[in-house]
């Protein structure tokens, strides 16, 4: 059962941050079994169940290794400049469809102390379209919830879908946050902004 991300995820994330290096992260893996992953693992059997309430063929694959929805923490770094060997942050996918994992539509969940939360939705549409919910911390106590569509029109149908449907875009995503919003509330038993 998942009983939530609790302040030492958050904190091995913040720690990590700053001992982005081997040493640190051997001496830490067991708080990071503890910490991340088992919750990780309890988080995707979860909400696998829910969202396959709204898409009956998601996967939720609860494998720690890479394959599963869990993307693993240690970076590929054979092409980068920036060599710190881990990721801080936590990524989380839930796709749909036959194909490679990473070229599915799905959901994308992700965790990084003081920086945001983000679920990303994708859409499929004729090219590259997904929909973005942010919520920053704003204040004590407050947080803002920010939701940005991105769309990569794939040849010409994509670039009529856009045009065509843009105006209904901007009053379907609108009224698409306000509930969110609304149906977060209730769900925390929440009043006010």
């Amino acid at each position: 059962m998942f009983e939530g991300f609790g302040q030492d995820t958050l904190d091995f994330y913040a720690e990590l941050t700053l001992n982005n290096n081997r040493d640190w992260f051997e001496r830490q893996r067991d708080r990071y079994q503890r910490a991340v992953l088992q919750p990780a693992v309890a988080f995707v059997a979860e909400m696998g169940e829910r969202l396959r309430l709204i898409s009956p063929h998601i996967v939720a694959d609860p494998r720690t290794n890479g394959a599963g929805s869990i993307f693993r923490i240690y970076r590929d770094t054979r092409f980068s400049k920036d060599k710190t060997p881990f990721k801080p942050y936590l990524g989380i996918f839930f796709w749909e469809g036959s194909r490679p994992k990473m070229e599915n539509s799905g959901f994308y969940f992700h965790l990084e102390p003081d920086r945001l939360m983000l679920l990303r939705a994708e859409m499929k549409v004729p090219g590259r379209a997904w929909l973005q919910f942010e919520v920053i911390p704003h204040s004590p106590g407050k947080n803002l919830v920010m939701q940005t569509a991105f769309f990569e029109p794939k040849g010409l149908p994509g670039l009529l879908y856009w045009y065509l449907l843009y105006p209904i875009h901007g009053f379907m995503f609108s009224a698409l946050i306000r509930k969110v919003i609304e149906r977060a509330r209730q769900l925390a038993g929440q009043q006010g902004d």
